[in-house]
């Protein structure tokens, strides 16, 4: 048996989400330089999502 992968995201995706675009990684990096900086140094236990809008829920 052969594993079938998707093609990736379609551009029809796009329409789920709130800002109207997929993330780059370079967005994520931003968080994760931030994070690893002084300025983040009293950031606990929480959570960040980088998804442009695309969680409906509250934490």
């Amino acid at each position: 048996m052969r594993a079938v992968y998707p093609e990736g995201p379609q551009p029809e995706d796009v329409a789920e989400i709130p800002m109207r675009r997929f993330g780059i990684p370079a967005e994520v990096g931003a968080l994760a330089t931030f994070l690893a900086s002084d300025q983040a140094a009293y950031i606990t236990g929480t959570t960040i999502n980088v998804d442009g809008g695309l969680a409906k829920t509250i934490f």
